[in-house]
Order: structure tokens, then sequence, then C-alpha cells
């Protein structure tokens, strides 16, 4: 079996100098890997800032880099570790906040300078204790995974080559063109969640039109699912415009307006249904978020439609919790009639929403259950939703 995970380099971190040397290291690896100059300068500056932020506030630590199999591509892996006190309950919350980075004298914080690498990198991981703090992050190429021993022979030997150079000037100017990208990044991808949101808005209104023109009751059902399913797409690209990342959004909130869809959608005078949702909330990368608000939308129909028959009001309960390294745990639980007796479980029906719901959950590396009692409750472990270090079959 190929190696999954290749070794290429390590640095002490106890001042300046080995925070330029940690310059020359990014930069030499990722002229191997096939990365745009961009890319070069977005991962040789975050690999800069975990080492200044180890110098600065983690009283020393080490950096290490390996080559990774992510999928078919080789990924340059960096991981820090300090020995300093750990992070606070407030420094953590500013390293996954969605509000904007201050440009104050708190800039100088921990979690402000980290927030900034999260957003840098491809991959972010972080740890921490009383007795220091691990993070780990990612930045995906374009080489082939099958590539990897070769890559990380050629980036050693370069590294061996590689002599002292004055970082300050070079490091500037990255910076600077780093800046500037990325606001014109950030600007691009919210006009693109903008307009992408307004032409599903005008799908939906569309299929809106069609069902109340719909003479045919099974069709005005069909249309009405097609339109929750449209605004839980467009409820993803909505809340990734609102956002300060192109690439994430907050699990929570999002979910939360896809139950707000469904509930305007199936709530009447007749039949009043409340919709709590409640959990971990996670930041979802983007193709992850529309699967999980599909999912929901999905349970939340079907639980609208038949939990509650001849009754004047229900209570449905979202939960999404995170489960291990990189995956969820999705419960939707309802205090309906629960399943008849002698009828198939639902997960195993031939409806157009389970057959989607099952082939998202193998996507996933999932498990779907359900239990049946006062009501039904769908329970759906998504393994592989964020993407993180691959560990090492050797380990």
């Amino acid at each position: 079996m190929k190696p999954s995970r290749l070794r290429i380099n390590s640095i002490r971190l106890r001042n300046k100098q080995d925070v330029a040397r940690v310059r020359q290291v990014g930069h030499a690896a990722t002229s191997h890997l096939g990365f745009t100059p961009f890319d070069r300068t977005r991962i040789t500056t975050a690999m800069i800032e975990l080492a200044r932020n180890v110098v600065s506030h983690g009283e020393g630590g080490r950096m290490a880099l390996h080559l990774a199999s992510h999928g078919e591509r080789a990924e340059l892996a960096v991981s820090v570790v300090d020995t300093g006190p750990g992070l606070s309950d407030r420094e953590v919350a500013a390293v996954f906040s969605d509000a904007p980075v201050r440009l104050a004298k708190e800039a100088a914080s921990n979690g402000l300078g980290l927030h900034g690498v999260r957003r840098l990198a491809d991959r972010f991981d972080l740890r921490t204790s009383p007795n220091g703090t691990q993070i780990d992050v990612g930045f995906c190429s374009e080489k082939p995974a099958s590539d990897l021993a070769a890559l990380a022979q050629d980036i050693a030997a370069d590294l061996e080559r590689l002599g002292e150079t004055d970082p300050v000037a070079a490091l500037a100017q990255q910076n600077q063109e780093l800046l500037e990208a990325l606001r014109e990044r950030d600007l691009l991808l919210a006009e693109v969640h903008h307009r992408t949101r307004n032409n599903l808005t005008l799908i939906a209104s569309l299929v809106r039109l069609s069902c109340n023109a719909a003479t045919h009751e099974e069709t005005r059902q069909a249309l009405a699912d097609l339109d929750s399913r449209i605004q839980a797409v467009a409820s993803v690209h909505q809340h990734l415009e609102r956002g300060e990342s192109g690439a994430t959004l907050q699990a929570i909130p999002f979910l939360r307006s896809v139950a707000d869809a469904s509930q305007q959608a199936f709530s009447s005078a007749e039949q009043e249904v409340t919709i709590r949702v409640g959990g971990d909330d996670i930041a979802l990368p983007h193709q992850a978020a529309v699967d999980i608000g599909l999912i929901v939308g999905e349970l939340l129909t079907n639980a609208m439609k038949h939990a509650f028959p001849e009754r004047d009001h229900g209570r449905i309960t979202v939960t999404l919790e995170e489960q291990g390294e990189d995956g969820v745990l999705i419960e939707v639980r309802d205090d309906g009639v629960g399943l008849p007796a002698g009828k198939t479980r639902p997960e195993n029906g031939g409806s157009l929403g389970w057959r989607m719901i099952r082939s998202m959950t193998q996507r996933y590396e999932g498990r779907l259950d359900t239990e049946a009692g006062e009501g039904l409750c769908v329970r759906i472990a998504l393994a592989a939703v964020t993407e993180r270090e691959i560990p090492d079959p050797r380990d």
C-alpha cells in the first residue's frame, strides 16, 4: 500500500529568524506542487501567521510539514504545536466567528490572527488545552496523489539546498497582493451567490404559480415538494452571500431558515406545527450545506404531511451534533402518530424524497436509522462532512 502521508520538514519556532525560515520553506514547498502565484502567497502567508502566533503567544513550539493524500490529489499538510497556556473560550470563538476582523490593536490577539489563517486554509482544525495548542491546516494541490513519494523527495532535496535570505521585502509584497486578491474574491463570490439566489427565487415563484394552477392534487403536491427543495438550496446561497467566507456557512442559522421555509409552506390556520432547531453551530462547507439542507427539508416535509393527521398542532425538533473528527449527526423528531403497524419503514420507501436522502447519506459514508414510537425519529450520521487530516494507516 502506498503511504498516504509523508513528512518533508520540521521547523523549531522560537524567534523571528525561525519565522523567516518558515517563509522560505513555504515558498520552496509550494513551488513543487503546481500552485498558482496567488495560492503560493496565500499558503506562505498562512504558514507565517501560524509561526508568528506560536512565537508571540505560544511560548515556542514546532511546525511540521507533510504531504498527504486528499482523494486523488496531493495535499500540503501543516501542523503547529506550542507549549503555551492554550486559548480562552473567547479566543476560540473569535477563530471560528464569521464577524469581520477588526484592524485595531486587538488584531494582535491569538483568535483574530488564527481567524485569518482559517480563511486562507482549505482545511483547518484546532485543539487547545492549558498545556498548549495544536493547529492543523491543509492546502489541496492539483498534483495527483500517486506522485506523493516523488514530490516529497523533490521538496526535501530543495529544502536541503535552501539558503538563508532576508524575508522582509518579499513578505510585504506578498501580503499586499494577498489582501487585494482576497478583497476581489469576496466581492465576486458575494455577487455569484446573490445572482444564484435571485435565479432560484424566480424559479420557485414559477413553480408556485404552476402549483396554484394545477387541477390535480398529485400534481400540486409534487410541485409543492419541488418548491421546498428549491428554497433549501436558495437559502444556502443567501447565507453565503451575507457571510464573510464564501466557502462555508454556520449550520444552525441556516437550518433555522430551512425550517422557517417548511413552516410557512405547510402550516395553516387549522394546524399549527412548531419547529425547533438546535445543536452544534459548526461551519459547513458549501456542498455539504446544500445536501444537509435538502435532507432536513425532505424530513420536515414528510413530518408535516404525515405526522399529524386530524390534529390541530404538532412539534418537530431538528438537532445537529458534531461527531468525531469530521462527521455530524442529524436528528429530526416529531411527536406525531408514529409509524402505523404493518407499514413499510420509511427509510426503505421508494419515493423520490427517500431515494434522495439515501443517496446523500451514502455520499457522505453515512448511516440512516429510524425509531418509531410516540412519533417518529430519523437519525442520519454523516461520516465525511468536513475535510480534515487523513489518518496515516501506519499509525
